[in-house]
């Protein structure tokens, strides 16, 4: 029996440090993705400069004719509804403003990035789609509240059973690589962690608020079934959540049929995959 019970132990063993490597290899992957344009990292660094001007943005625009034909495809699409249509980064620019612009530059780069060979069996669309909802909905919320699987697993699970890191921890990782915007990270990695105490003592009520709704927003693009998280819908609704937020289970039954409203116009987003 002895032996039986060293052996099994010394299989747990091996099977840990399978994990560990596993769980190694895949943030050593994550660190080896491609950077994103230069191109957008200078426009990151831009938009933040009270003393630049559009003239120059539109300048390190057209070093990338390439991101640039993106961008202004999207600044033309419904979601923006600018009359006539813009030819020109400078011109969309006065449409916009500096800090859209920016979340259309880091949109584009990313799904370029982060593109999945044709063929593969990833549903690349459902989880852009889950992921597009849960950015509509984010600011449907924001706005209401004046803020401005396999073997039927569902992803955590998954994620935890082949020790792997979790997917917040991913994404914050690839956040601070690609040098994303602290307001823009944070929720990225705290988007799951709401319930914990050591969260929410640690962040400033508004950074708190920020997180909260991505947080509602994942629920519900999760609860109405847009796209593919990956996890299944949940139970009930985080009220603590949406009480901190200021609203109630009434207040996301109102703010549904203006998140498809707004996630029907938003859907050329996607196209992009198809690009």
């Amino acid at each position: 029996m002895a032996f039986k019970f060293n052996d099994s132990r010394k299989r747990d063993g091996e099977v840990r440090e399978k994990r560990r490597v596993s769980t190694d290899a895949i943030m050593k992957k994550i660190d080896n993705l491609p950077t994103l344009p230069l191109v957008a990292m200078k426009v990151g660094q831009m938009v933040h400069d009270p003393d630049i001007t559009a003239t120059e943005i539109a300048a390190t625009m057209a070093e990338d004719p390439s991101l640039s034909a993106k961008v202004l495809k999207l600044v033309n699409s419904p979601y923006y509804a600018i009359p006539g249509g813009v030819s020109d980064v400078q011109r969309a620019i006065s449409f916009i403003g500096f800090n859209t612009l920016h979340q259309v530059v880091l949109s584009v780069s990313v799904l370029d990035a982060l593109k999945t060979p044709k063929g593969s069996s990833f549903d690349a669309r459902g989880l852009w789609t889950h992921s597009l909802a849960v950015g509509s909905c984010a600011e449907v919320l924001a706005e209401h509240i004046r803020d401005a699987r396999q073997n039927g697993k569902c992803m955590s699970d998954a994620e935890k059973d082949v020790g792997l890191p979790s997917h917040d921890k991913i994404g914050s990782r690839l956040a601070k690589r690609w040098k994303f915007p602290y307001e823009l990270a944070l929720p990225i990695e705290h988007h799951h962690a709401t319930h914990r105490n050591s969260v929410r003592n640690e962040l400033a009520p508004s950074l708190m608020s920020l997180v909260d709704i991505v947080a509602v927003a994942d629920e519900m693009a999760r609860v109405f079934n847009l796209g593919d998280s990956g996890s299944p819908a949940p139970e009930k609704h985080d009220f603590a959540a949406l009480e901190r937020l200021g609203l109630s289970s009434i207040s996301v039954d109102k703010i549904y049929s203006e998140l498809m409203r707004k996630l029907e116009v938003s859907k050329s987003f996607l196209d992009l995959l198809d690009a």
